[in-house]
């Protein structure tokens, strides 16, 4: 399937009934947070790849208006894709979780925002009041 000219591709990750499918984030935003920032949300887009690939948590339900279907990746980012010293690889942010909100549409999975959240202390890779602010958790970390 060819893909959308407005879209960017993030790569493979892990759909919900545990197959993979392809990760999109919208080219118009990524060039806006570029343009006209903010530049450290811009920056964060760099830990997309891992959230969707390598997920702690997905959640089904945003409790927001008009996002019943839509996903929320959780993850504790292992380290920083962009740091070349394997001696100095840590997680970017210690006591965060990394949130994508995810979309499904007919060529794959949209990523439309994304955000660090506090962790919740006694499960790893998930957002504190995770049960407060997602419908549902489809899928976890064994």
């Amino acid at each position: 399937m060819a893909m959308p000219a407005d879209q960017l591709p993030v790569g493979e990750g892990l759909l919900p009934d545990g197959s993979w499918g392809m990760f999109y984030v919208s080219r118009p935003e990524m060039i806006r947070l570029r343009d006209n920032g903010p530049q450290e949300k811009y920056e964060d887009a760099r830990f997309l790849e891992e959230a969707v690939r390598d997920p702690d948590a997905i959640f089904l339900g945003l409790r927001r208006p008009n996002q019943d279907d839509a996903l929320c990746y959780s993850v504790f980012l292992t380290c920083d894709p962009e740091e070349d010293d394997e001696d100095y690889k840590k997680p970017p942010r210690y006591g965060l979780a990394f949130l994508a909100f995810v979309r499904v549409a007919n060529m794959g999975c949209v990523i439309f925002d994304w955000e660090w959240r506090e962790e919740d202390p006694d499960l790893p890779g998930h957002p504190n009041n995770w049960r407060r602010d997602f419908g549902e958790r489809l899928w976890s970390r064994p």
